[in-house]
């Protein structure tokens, strides 16, 4: 029979050999698949931006919104959580300024919900008000 050490000892060598093989594993698949830095991520925004002319009005915070085939940038210049208010400006894919102006998030009455994360939750913007991935849009005031 194995004494408590012995089998203490042989636990710690097999998760370690097993640590290493999972190790081994994920860089393998790394390399495989291309990847080989990690901090120089390039979110779609970015890609998007350094591939047109024009695009230096657009503000570096600005994020870009495609739905159907057609997109905007989109920057939130002001934004207050609690009454559902932000200052956008939206920007079409040349970096024409299209408007500027305040918007109020309207839900069904049934169904109240506040700004949380803009770059999340916009779908399109419709020449009028901007429409919301939920059953929310934000009001031109």
């Amino acid at each position: 029979m194995y004494s408590p050490k012995k089998l203490t000892l042989r636990i710690l060598i097999s998760a370690s050999v097993i640590l290493t093989l999972v190790i081994g594993l994920f860089i393998f698949v790394i390399k495989k698949n291309g990847i080989t830095e990690f901090n120089n991520k390039t979110d779609r925004t970015e890609q998007i931006q350094g591939e047109l002319k024009g695009t230096e009005r657009i503000p570096k915070t600005a994020f870009w919104i495609e739905s159907n085939g057609n997109g905007n940038w989109f920057n939130v210049d002001w934004l207050h959580y609690h009454k559902n208010n932000a200052v956008i400006s939206i920007y079409d894919k040349s970096g024409e300024l299209i408007i500027k102006s305040k918007f109020m998030k309207i839900c069904p009455i049934n169904e109240p919900k506040f700004i949380e994360n803009l770059k999340k939750e916009i779908d399109f913007y419709d020449g009028k008000d901007i429409q919301l991935k939920d059953n929310c849009y934000l009001l031109k005031n």
